[in-house]
């Protein structure tokens, strides 16, 4: 099992054969779990946690099978809900709602630990089923244009686990980026200042230039060394490439694909418009690439 699933990533706008996510499903799923005592029994949610790790394994029909089978045996069994999202729902609004039911079955799992825990989600075991459907429904809610909603679902799950296993300040700080919430975007990196992932490198270093920080040459440099793909893929010498299993290599083009889209326009609005010469095997953003070609050291160029 992944125990550490990938933000959330675009749904496909066409519809998958073979698909039985349907609103007469949904509301059975619904009706199950409203059924739920508040005694539930620990030891059913224990085998169909069993059943959700063994569906995670699976693939095709199999997976939305055991998933199926995991919620008959225990309608709290929040990872069965995530998994028809991802992989059984026809339309990010289907997933929206597996997902809301997924993070009701995780909190009702969780019982007063739900308060006890918090700060520390993730480090626990349980916890992570919510943490997942909490996830999914943020990446959802955004595609389908509830932006702010699911600002609040990524804002709350940093309060709950800090320490972000989960990576949705990368996610967190591309939507501010775009959003041009500079203030929560420069607190958001202030509490991540030892981050080497890309979406907080590139983005500390184009917010250092355009305040006119000293060390934006230094974190520039930074950037470029954890991933030099982004320049390449900019200038068009290199396609782009989404990761095809859900994971993401650090350093590599799949990391850098994901965080282009959000860098990009930023970027240009930053530094000027016109401002993207590719000139070698480097990026010159204006001002901001003689940065690059100075602070760079010769063994790096």
């Amino acid at each position: 099992m992944n125990a550490q699933r990938p933000p959330a990533r675009p749904r496909k706008s066409r519809s998958r054969k073979g698909l039985t996510s349907s609103r007469i499903d949904l509301a059975a799923l619904a009706a199950a779990l409203d059924a739920v005592t508040l005694d539930p029994d620990p030891a059913a949610l224990d085998r169909a946690q069993d059943a959700a790790y063994d569906a995670w394994e699976a693939s095709g029909a199999d997976q939305a099978s055991l998933a199926r089978s995991a919620l008959a045996i225990s309608p709290l069994c929040a990872d069965a809900y995530v998994l028809l999202a991802e992989d059984d729902a026809v339309t990010d609004l289907d997933a929206t709602v597996l997902y809301r039911l997924g993070m009701k079955a995780g909190e009702l799992a969780l019982g007063e630990d739900f308060e006890n825990l918090k700060g520390e989600f993730w480090g626990w075991l349980q916890t992570r089923p919510y943490m997942r459907a909490r996830a999914g429904r943020a990446g959802a809610l955004y595609r389908t244009g509830h932006v702010d909603e699911a600002l609040g679902h990524w804002r709350a799950l940093l309060d709950l686990n800090p320490g972000d296993n989960q990576g949705v300040r990368y996610t967190l700080a591309l939507v501010l980026l775009d959003r041009g919430d500079d203030g929560e975007l420069r607190r958001l990196l202030g509490a991540h200042d030892d981050d080497a992932g890309i979406a907080t490198t590139y983005t500390r270093a184009l917010i250092a230039f355009r305040d006119g920080d000293l060390e934006a040459g230094d974190l520039l440099t930074d950037a470029i060394r954890g991933n030099r793909h982004v320049a390449a893929i900019l200038a068009g010498t290199q396609p782009s490439r989404v990761s095809n299993n859900g994971y993401l290599t650090m350093g590599g083009t799949d990391e850098a694909t994901i965080a282009l889209p959000a860098e990009v326009p930023f970027a240009k609005r930053t530094a000027g418009p016109g401002c993207w010469v590719y000139d070698f095997h480097h990026v010159r953003l204006g001002p901001l690439g003689r940065l690059v070609l100075t602070e760079l050291p010769d063994n790096a160029r």
